[in-house]
């Protein structure tokens, strides 16, 4: 799924598909009591952190299954810096 969108959008936008910590081929997270490395506000900063270091300072962010979860906690983290 992720790679026939992406194909499609790739002429004309650079395209990031990372996997979040925890699934796919990525890390896992350090589990704590408080399973902070597991949440969603997490994985969006690590998705921020991420773009920056990539350069990218402005770019549109979707998700998809439990990755559409993680976009919405991407708003916090550029409203307060």
């Amino acid at each position: 799924m992720r790679s026939a969108h992406a194909n499609k959008l790739s002429s004309k936008f650079t395209i990031v598909c990372p996997d979040l910590p925890g699934f796919g081929q990525s890390y896992l997270p350090r589990d704590t009591p408080d399973h902070a490395g597991s949440s969603k506000r997490t994985k969006a900063s690590d998705c921020m952190e991420l773009m920056e270091y990539l350069g990218h300072h402005r770019f549109a962010v979707a998700g998809h299954d439990r990755g559409s979860f993680v976009p919405p906690w991407t708003f916090p983290i550029v409203s307060n810096g």
